[in-house]
């Protein structure tokens, strides 16, 4: 019995060491929002205990003395949210041929750049949904330890991809091929479960495929079905086996089917690009064999000096791509406006999305 008395006095010790060693934040807000689906709360006091939301309470509420205090004034405070497809160690329209000179330790640079920028932006989780063997391992192991400013980071490594599909390293000399290739093509079902059990013996969260082809691969191969059937059931057969999921990059009808058939998890939505800088977009189609329809550049003619007017333009198009997808049964968008929040928002307005607000709100 004194044995457990003794056991007891320590423990109870220890807890009350840890209680008050605990690191605690308090957060003055304007508002907080808490339920995207209910109007947002007025001036609150949130209370963080060693990096967790241990109390929401209303009103300017006095914090402990050792307590740190952030004041955000009248600013509306809210969940981290999520982006579950970004390629945080590259940057749009750069050209393929950077991939044969410049080391894959350049993209972890890039990468740092862009994790801090995206975290910045209010996005406190990302899926990285490709990238070359390990930068985006390396980046989601700086921003866990605190090294890199960014946000968590659930990392699928390099996508698995048919030979010279969208994925796969494309442009260049056979030989030259030979040297850039991550070993993630593959051809059949039996090699294709060997290269999932390599992306995930490598670190992979998740694992990426390039089910169809891209618009921006260096060779135009179509939009269509890459992987075989066979192939793809193999892939996601392999991947659950080993706990892991699978998304899927897919444009073409046929591709999509295969793919959802197969078990892919990650629903397979469309992409909104804003098109804001015409002159870029049309190298980037050049680049990969694709055209922007006439009527599209016409409605930029003149615009070259007049960047928020062909940012009003861009949201316009988008929201009328969503209109037209909505009308045929599409019920959930992503859009690529690289952390720019004013042209989502711009989108989601034109398409009658308003922010949800209180009746006390609403009178004054």
């Amino acid at each position: 019995m004194r044995k457990i008395g003794f056991v007891t006095a320590v423990t109870l010790a220890l807890l009350g060491t840890a209680a008050a060693n605990a690191k605690t934040t308090v957060i003055y807000a304007g508002r907080v929002i808490t339920d995207a689906d209910k109007p947002a709360q007025g001036p609150s006091t949130i209370v963080i205990t060693d990096d967790r939301i241990t109390s929401i309470t209303a009103g300017r509420n006095a914090a402990p003395a050792d307590a740190a205090v952030v004041d955000l004034g009248d600013k509306t405070l809210l969940p981290g949210l999520i982006d579950l497809h970004v390629h945080l160690t590259g940057d749009p329209g750069e050209d393929f041929r950077s991939a044969a000179v410049e080391p894959d330790e350049w993209g972890v640079v890039v990468g740092v750049k862009n994790a801090g920028i995206t975290l910045r932006a209010g996005f406190t989780t990302v899926r990285e949904a490709g990238s070359a063997q390990y930068t985006a391992y390396s980046l989601r192991r700086g921003t866990a330890a605190g090294f890199v400013t960014g946000p968590r980071i659930i990392a699928a490594g390099p996508a698995l991809s048919i030979i010279g599909g969208h994925g796969d390293v494309t442009g260049f000399r056979e030989d030259v091929h030979a040297v850039l290739d991550q070993g993630y093509t593959c051809t059949g079902a039996l090699e294709c479960a060997e290269k999932v059990r390599k992306a995930s013996r490598a670190g992979a969260d998740i694992i990426k495929i390039t089910a169809t082809g891209g618009v921006l691969s260096q060779q135009g191969r179509g939009l269509e079905g890459h992987f075989t059937s066979p192939e793809l059931q193999s892939i996601a057969d392999t991947a659950h086996s080993l706990g892991l999921k699978v998304m899927a990059h897919a444009h073409g009808a046929r591709g999509i089917e295969a793919a959802a058939a197969a078990g892919i998890d990650a629903p397979i939505i469309p992409g909104i690009l804003p098109v804001s800088n015409v002159s870029q977009t049309r190298r980037m189609a050049d680049m990969c064999g694709t055209a922007i329809p006439a009527w599209m550049i016409s409605l930029f003619d003149g615009l070259d000096d007049h960047p928020a007017a062909r940012q009003l333009v861009a949201a316009t198009i988008a929201a009328e791509m969503c209109r037209r997808l909505y009308a045929g049964g599409v019920r959930d968008f992503h859009f690529y406006t690289l952390n720019r929040a004013e042209l989502s928002y711009a989108i989601c307005h034109l398409l009658g999305l308003r922010p949800v607000t209180n009746a006390k709100d609403q009178a004054a």
